[in-house]
C-alpha cells in the first residue's frame, strides 16, 4: 500500500460515509462526520489526489466523490490482515437461532435464511460439487407411536436424519437386527452404493425382507439420497431494494442472476480451496452478469470434509465490516450442526 497514513484514514472514511448514506460524499461532510480533525480544504486536496489514484470518482463535477472498487479492496483486504471486525449484537443471535433439523435442506435452506436476516443482503448456501460420503455406522430409534428416527453418520462426521413411519412400534430387538445388518454389510461403503444396493435388492425381491425391513430399509436409502450442487438463497428482495439496482436494466440481470443458479454455483466453487473469509468485489464477479456485487464466502465443514460453501452476496457498498465475521460465524455453526451428536447406540 502506498498511501500515507493520513490518505488512509481519509480513504477509510469515505468509504464508510458512502457504505451508510450511498451518497457521493464531499469534504465538507467528511468534516462534520468523523473525526479526522483536519480541515476541508486538506481533505478535498487529499481526495483529489485518491481520485488520480484511481481510489475514488466523481459521478458529476459538482458532486462530492464515491469509493470505487480498487477502493473496496483496499478497505477489504485491511480487515481481512488486521481483523478489525467483530460479530457485535448479531452474536447472540446466532447462538440460538441455527440448530439442526431432521432433513439436510432444511438445515441448509434455514442457514442462508439467517444469513439473508442477520446481513440484510442475500443469503446464498452451496454444495456446489458431489461429495464422497461413506457409511460408518446407522442406528435406529423409536420414537413411539409407530415412528422410527433413522440416524445415518458418515466417515467424514455428517449427521443425517430420518423420520420413519410405521404401521406399528417395533421392538428395540428389531431395530438393533435391522442395523446390525446394515453396519455389518455397508459399513465403510460410498452411501450412494448402498442406496443403490438397497433399491436393486428391493426392487427385485432378491433378499426375502419381512415388512419391517421393507419399510426400514425402503426409508434409509431416500435418506442416504444426496443432497449435491443445490443452491439456497434468500432475501433476494433486500438487494432488489437498493439504490444501486433502481436501473431496470441492472435489475434485469439481477434477476438473471438470482434466477440462473448455476452461475452463482460456479463462482463459489472457486472459494472451495480458500481457508477462512474470502472476498470478491465487483469486476471479481463478471460470470454473475452484474458488476456492482460483492460476494463474501466461508467454506463449512464436516469433520476434515469441506462439504459446501456459504456467503452473502450484496452491494460493493456492502458493510463488510459486519457481514465478514458473519459469514464465518454461520459457516463455523452450519458445521457443527452437520457433525451432530454421535451416535452411542440404540435405545428406546
Amino acid at each position: 500500500m502506498d498511501l500515507a497514513s493520513r490518505d488512509q484514514e481519509i480513504l477509510r472514511a469515505t468509504i464508510l460515509c458512502y457504505i451508510k448514506t450511498a451518497i457521493p460524499v464531499g469534504s465538507r461532510t467528511l468534516t462534520k462526520t468523523s473525526d479526522l480533525g483536519l480541515s476541508s480544504a486538506t481533505i478535498r486536496n487529499v481526495m483529489a489526489d485518491l481520485e488520480e489514484l484511481g481510489y475514488l470518482a466523481q459521478p458529476h463535477t459538482s458532486a462530492g466523490r464515491v469509493p470505487t472498487e480498487k477502493a473496496y479492496r483496499f478497505y477489504v483486504d485491511d480487515l481481512l490482515s488486521t481483523g478489525q471486525n467483530e460479530l457485535g449484537d448479531d452474536a447472540a443471535a446466532l447462538t440460538v437461532r441455527l440448530a439442526p433439523a431432521e432433513d439436510l435442506r432444511d438445515t441448509l435452506q434455514e442457514a442462508s435464511k439467517l444469513l439473508s436476516l442477520l446481513s440484510h443482503y442475500t443469503g446464498v448456501v452451496v454444495t456446489p460439487k458431489p461429495v464422497t460420503l461413506r457409511l460408518r455406522q446407522v442406528e435406529f430409534f423409536r420414537l413411539g407411536g409407530g415412528q422410527v428416527l433413522a440416524v445415518f453418520l458418515t466417515a467424514d462426521g455428517l449427521v443425517q436424519h430420518k423420520r420413519i413411519e410405521m404401521d406399528s412400534d417395533p421392538s428395540p430387538q428389531q431395530l438393533r437386527r435391522i442395523a446390525h445388518e446394515l453396519n455389518t454389510r455397508f459399513s465403510g461403503h460410498e452411501m450412494a452404493a448402498v442406496r443403490a444396493t438397497l433399491l436393486e435388492e428391493m426392487r427385485e425381491h432378491k433378499r426375502d425382507y419381512d415388512r419391517l425391513m421393507e419399510r426400514v430399509l425402503a426409508a434409509a436409502q431416500g435418506a442416504m439420497a444426496q443432497h449435491n450442487g443445490e443452491v439456497y438463497v434468500e432475501g433476494t428482495g433486500n438487494i432488489l431494494g437498493l439504490p444501486e439496482f433502481s436501473d431496470v436494466e441492472r435489475m434485469k440481470a439481477l434477476f438473471k442472476t438470482f434466477e440462473e443458479k448455476y452461475m452463482m454455483t460456479t463462482l463459489i466453487e472457486k472459494s472451495l480451496a480458500a481457508d477462512g473469509v474470502a472476498v470478491s468485489i465487483g469486476s471479481e464477479n463478471a460470470s454473475l452478469g452484474v458488476n456492482d456485487l460483492s460476494l463474501v464466502v466461508a467454506n463449512y465443514r464436516c469433520g476434515e470434509q469441506t462439504y459446501g460453501t456459504l456467503g452473502v452476496l450484496g452491494p460493493m457498498r456492502m458493510e463488510y465490516e459486519r457481514v465478514i465475521p458473519l459469514v464465518s460465524r454461520v459457516a463455523a455453526l452450519l458445521g457443527e450442526c452437520l457433525a451432530g451428536p454421535r451416535v452411542a447406540g440404540p435405545h428406546d
